[in-house]
């Protein structure tokens, strides 16, 4: 019994130190042409097999956007920009980003 917990515990820290969520995520928001920057850093060594599965984009708690990817174009991370339509100052943006392996990261802009 103990050598299958063991074992348990043994693939369960193999897969955590394969996969992990996004390391960084920042947000930028222009007022003038409404479009959302969004870099995330998330470094991995197969883009088609460890990757950014999905972004959500909440506007003053309501979904604005949520787009599904299948994988990173890049080994570092993702920059996205995506156009928002009747953003204001001070409304609350919040964005969650998805990894296909685990793990997930939240960042939140008030626009100013």
């Amino acid at each position: 019994m103990k050598k299958n917990g063991l074992i348990l515990v043994f693939f369960f820290f193999l897969f955590t130190a394969m996969s992990h969520p996004p390391k960084s995520l920042s947000l930028k928001f222009d007022l003038k042409t409404q479009e959302l920057q969004v870099n995330i850093e998330h470094g991995v060594s197969d883009v088609a097999d460890h990757y950014i599965s999905n972004v959500v984009v909440m506007v003053n708690g309501k979904e604005a956007l949520n787009q599904n990817y299948t994988n990173q174009k890049n080994k570092k991370g993702e920059d996205f920009v995506y156009k928002l339509e009747n953003i204001k100052k001070d409304d609350l943006i919040e964005v969650t980003t998805t990894c296909v392996k685990w793990g997930k990261k939240s960042q939140t802009l008030t626009v100013e």
